[in-house]
């Protein structure tokens, strides 16, 4: 209904369209305080701002006696609006202010409680109507003059600095004026959009686009080209939302971008995927300038103010990838929308979630604030709490659970906090877990002192701790706590969540999850013990204690040996698999934190809790085709067929005995080639006392015995073991000799031994004692070697039938050592051996043979072979090159006739002798890089094995592993029996 009949004395209209003031205050009421209105009042403000700190969201000023005004928007951004606004003001009444007060209430209520009436007062007229019904009184009538979404109805654009709906102005006559103000819950759709029409009457001209032009063209002469930049995105089809896109001008200026290109890229997306906007005719037109700190809208929304983009353009909306305004790209990272059963827009200038002043009222748990800049109250509203923003350093992980997986009993993973501070709000906190963002609230969550909450993504109902409902990924994150970070939404401040990326706190058994893992107030990190777990939990097989912070004592450990180890994965009839596993031994009413490291390339820290009623706990990983027994779950690729060291730790992950091979076992990998373990066989290894330092399962009646020999988890099967210890044959000669230990069963001592040279051999049953449970031999024949020549070198071999086993040792040197080899130098033809004379006499080399795995050379001094060449060296080398004779202690260098400039290592001696070979036909034809050297002495017509380097012709042959431009050296005092007595050096060329 209009006011046709009204009839107005006087209508006062102020226009302030002067550039922007700020600092500027203007009166909210048209005149002074102390003159009373007769009748409506319309001001009309572009290019001004008030700056009054009050906050309130009413859409009215109550002046008393003199009046009583409307605002287009809210107060709080109407004080803050620097472009397009305006107010009404009515002549005030005692029933002017009530009807208005619950008017603007029910306009805002998503029910509303009670049916909307009209109102009236001196001039004016006021309803409750939905656009459809708005839009059906006006069809087919254009009004003389308005002010809707930003544009006159000549097409005049007027600026704003927010994007959100604004009251609307029409004049439909020379005397009748209409205002809608629009109801701030976002409608489903546009027909069901709901305002308070206000009907006045009007008589002066009011003109808007004089003063809108003038006011533009101000300020294109001071705007700068600079591009606005994505500051909010939201895109989730559930939500009323839908989805939009937020752009900012983050600086004091107002801009004027020329817009050249729009469009999206994804991310790793081919050209051909990339989209363009075809027509930036609505950028050009309704942004063609951006006032200082404003922001406008994209959206898919028909109810959302803002502008709609095409189809193709709207569906890249919050979307992983890059907009592209003029080639300036606005990032779009991923982010999830919807979190339990909450909505969260994707800000880049984020404010705590409480203190985010949304315009719109919807149903939807949503913190953002479409087309409102982040900054714009958040200081007021955060004084309006009582209880403070939470900070980071208060907030504290105190329990870590992975979830079940594929158990039975579904439990997702989740996160205990313990809040450390005074009570504080959660909704300025976001959580980062594993990359995705979680802001933890919406709408304001107080948390006590010392109260305790989960983030979790399973919906935790009915028990008395808080928690949040989180989607994180349904990717199980064993062994560690996730990548966790905390953050204050507003200052940006973070905290990271400490976790050594080498430190595994072990909570998996078979596969699925058995425990949480509990995190100390100083960032240790261990698996739950059986201690202080929820009895519900516990009957589900899980150690966990949700709600409830457990403080642990982490440096209570158990100093377990190393019972067993299999490094080279199992083996059955039909193929090869990783299954690999670590044991100990321990008594079995003992439990507790067992910490114990692993080092291969780096060291890695480990601790599991081990159970009582447990005699043999062990780790294990890979599949379970032959290993029947479940272990503790270690992570895949950590144990493995290459050099490792294994100890066994304190809490602080040092050593408890170290150099003892029980609680530090070193690993390499030619340790089954030294000891003549069949290479299709895979055997598991037990750590050992001095002299064995290991031994090797024996087979036994479990899964893949035929091809796997191990008893992970039971009483160790043992194979037997030898060990020799090296010491001088005599104390004035460096001639070494073994003696023979031994580990094996009390029931299987019928052995019998072969000592053997090139030349003779004498075989005889074993004879053991024991004592001080060492098992040595008894036999008068290893010490009396008067049968054999005093220069050649001594074997001695074992045999146990009932075992299926035999073994070779080195038993005597002799008289010259082969002691180093180069074999693989990166110049071709430098190759050396190095020998010497350990015996107490002189020893004339032309009588000597080296022989490879192919043929044999005699050796004589360099000068000899080449008596007109003079040898060079590198490395300011001297060698005497003329003499072929190495007397006691003198070592010498077999060289390829072929090379020049060799490479010597630092050892090398001013009296070390030069040598090469006669011909071509072993040294001079290369050496292989894992070849077998002997070297034999003929003496009347008689060849004397002396010196061998890999055992070629014995039982238990060994390859001793080099790379290029590497070589090997015997280490003093070992005499050669296995791989494990050299050492590996690299060529400083």
């Amino acid at each position: 209904m209009r006011l046709q009949n009204l009839v107005l004395g006087f209508l006062f209209v102020w226009f302030f369209l002067s550039c922007m003031r700020k600092g500027n205050s203007d009166s909210i009421f048209p005149f002074p305080i102390g003159s009373s209105l007769n009748s409506p009042v319309f001001q009309f403000s572009y290019g001004e701002e008030i700056f009054d700190q009050e906050f309130s969201e009413e859409r009215f000023l109550d002046s008393g006696e003199d009046g009583f005004c409307l605002l287009s928007l809210p107060k709080v951004l109407f004080d803050r609006e620097t472009g397009a606004k305006f107010k009404i003001c009515l002549p005030s009444d005692p029933d002017t202010k009530p009807y208005w007060e619950n008017s603007f209430s029910l306009l805002d209520e998503i029910i509303p409680s009670e049916h909307p009436r009209e109102g009236w007062g001196k001039g004016w007229h006021a309803r409750h109507l939905k656009l459809s019904e708005w839009e059906k009184e006006h069809r087919n009538q254009i009004p003389l003059e308005s002010y809707a979404k930003n544009s006159l109805s000549d097409g005049t654009i007027a600026y704003s600095r927010f994007d959100v709906p604004n009251a609307e102005f029409y004049r439909w006559s020379e005397k009748e004026c209409e205002i809608l103000f629009p109801s701030r819950i976002l409608a489903t759709t546009v027909s069901q959009i709901r305002f308070i029409s206000l009907e006045f009457a009007c008589s002066d001209p009011i003109s808007l686009k004089d003063k809108i032009v003038e006011q533009n063209q101000k300020w294109l002469q001071v705007c700068r080209p600079d591009l606005p930049v994505v500051s909010e995105s939201f895109r989730h089809s559930d939500s009323i939302y839908k989805r939009y896109l937020e752009w900012e001008n983050p600086s004091e200026e107002v801009t004027c971008p020329e817009y050249e290109s729009f469009g999206f890229e994804e991310t790793d997306s081919l050209p051909d995927k990339k989209i363009f906007a075809k027509d930036l005719e609505f950028l050009k037109s309704f942004h063609k300038l951006i006032l200082p700190k404003s922001v406008f809208l994209f959206r898919d929304s028909d109810t959302m103010s803002g502008l709609k983009l095409d189809s193709g353009m709207a569906e890249k909306i919050g979307k992983v990838g890059f907009w592209n305004l003029n080639g300036n790209l606005s990032i779009e990272p991923k982010y999830i929308f919807s979190q339990g059963g909450e909505y969260f827009a994707n800000s880049r200038r984020k404010a705590s979630c409480r203190n985010t002043l949304n315009y719109y009222i919807t149903k939807d748990s949503f913190c953002g604030n479409p087309g409102l800049p982040n900054e714009i109250a958040g200081a007021l509203l955060e004084s309006k709490f009582r209880e403070k923003s939470c900070v980071v350093e208060n907030i504290r992980l105190s329990e870590y659970f992975s979830g079940t997986g594929q158990s039975t009993f579904n439990l997702g993973a989740y996160l205990e906090w313990v809040n450390d501070g005074e009570v504080c709000d959660l909704s300025s906190l976001e959580l980062t877990y594993e990359g995705d963002v979680f802001p933890l609230q919406s709408k304001s969550k107080p948390v006590s002192r010392g109260e305790v909450f989960l983030i979790s993504r399973s919906v935790w109902e009915g028990w008395s701790f808080s928690s949040l409902t989180k989607p994180f990924s349904t990717k199980q994150i064993k062994y560690q706590i996730p990548e966790l970070k905390i953050t204050e939404r507003e200052s940006g401040k973070s905290k990271i969540i400490f976790r050594s990326e080498d430190h595994y706190a072990l909570t998996h058994k078979g596969g699925f999850a058995e425990r949480s893992i509990l995190v100390s107030a100083d960032g240790s990190s261990v698996p739950h013990p059986n201690l202080n777990s929820h009895p519900y939990f516990v009957s589900k097989g899980l150690q966990i204690s949700p709600g409830d912070v457990f403080v642990f004592d982490r440096h209570s450990y158990l100093p377990l040996e190393i019972s067993e180890v299999l490094f080279k994965g199992t083996k059955d009839g039909i193929g090869s698999y990783s299954e690999r596993f670590l044991e100990w031994k321990s008594p079995l009413d003992a439990e507790g934190f067992v910490y114990f490291s692993i080092e291969t390339d780096r060291k890695r820290n480990f601790v599991f809790w081990k159970e009582k009623d447990n005699f043999f706990p062990f780790v294990h990983s890979g599949s379970f085709a032959c290993i029947s027994l479940v272990g503790i779950d270690l992570p895949e690729g950590i144990l493995g067929d290459w050099t490792t060291t294994i100890t066994t730790s304190d809490s602080l992950f040092g050593s408890v005995r170290s150099g003892n091979p029980k609680f530090q076992f070193s690993y390499n990998p030619l340790i089954y080639q030294d000891f003549g373990i069949d290479q299709n066989i895979r055997v598991s290894i037990h750590p050992e006392t001095h002299p064995f330092l290991n031994s090797f399962s024996k087979k036994t009646n479990v899964s893949c015995s035929d091809f796997t020999y191990f008893s992970p988890g039971e009483f160790n099967q043992k194979g037997i073991q030898i060990a020799g210890l090296e010491k001088p044959v005599s104390e004035s000669e460096k001639i070494l000799k073994t003696d023979v230990y031994f580990l094996l069963p009390e029931n299987l001592r019928e052995g019998t031994s072969r000592l053997f040279s090139g030349n003779h051999s004498v075989s005889f049953p074993l004879i053991f004692e024991t004592s001080f449970s060492e098992t040595k031999l008894a036999n008068a024949e290893f010490q009396n070697l008067d049968a054999f020549l005093s220069d050649e070198i001594i074997f001695s071999e074992f045999s146990f039938s009932f075992e299926n086993f035999h073994q070779t040792m080195i038993h005597r040197q002799g008289s010259v050592v082969i002691e180093g080899v180069f074999p693989n130098p990166a110049q071709s033809g430098n190759e050396w051996v190095y020998i010497c004379n350990r015996s107490n006499h002189s020893e004339d080399l032309s009588r000597f043979l080296i022989e490879d795995e192919n043929s044999s050379d005699g050796i004589v001094s360099y000068h000899t072979r080449f008596p007109n060449k003079i040898p060079n060296f590198l490395s300011n080398s001297h060698l005497d090159f003329g003499s072929g004779v190495l007397d006691p202690g003198d070592c010498g260098w077999i060289v390829d006739p072929d090379g020049e400039n060799w490479y010597f290592p630092p050892i090398i001696r001013n009296t070390d002798k030069l040598l090469t070979v006669v011909s071509t036909s072993t040294i001079g034809n290369g050496i292989a890089a894992q070849e077998k050297l002997d070297l034999y002495k003929m003496e009347n017509g008689d060849r004397i094995h002396i010196s061998s380097y890999g055992k070629k012709t014995t039982l238990s042959p060994f390859s001793v592993k080099t790379e290029t431009d590497q070589y090997s050296l015997l280490i003093p005092g070992k005499i050669g029996n296995g791989s494990k007595d050299f050492q590996i050096f690299q060529a400083q060329n």
